[in-house]
């Protein structure tokens, strides 16, 4: 797929360092990522469930990232 056709979901932040979302979808995924980390969080600390909170974070964590990468383009 050229550069031209492909989904840009994110792009680098306007100030600053690091990326934001760009396109309602890169949007939701990242209100997603937020609600994922509260959920593994509270697994873990309220819980005392250190795996399944683990087990809830990390693999939407690498979801992510892989997103990310291939749906980041620069403006």
């Amino acid at each position: 797929m050229s550069n031209s056709n492909r989904l840009i979901w994110f792009s680098p932040k306007r100030v600053g360092v690091g990326i934001r979302p760009t396109h309602p979808i890169g949007w939701m995924l990242t209100i997603i990522f937020i609600a994922t980390i509260f959920a593994g969080l509270h697994l873990i600390f309220s819980s005392g469930l250190i795996t399944a909170g683990l087990l809830t974070i990390i693999p939407y964590l690498i979801i992510y990232g892989i997103a990310i990468k291939y749906t980041y383009g620069k403006e």
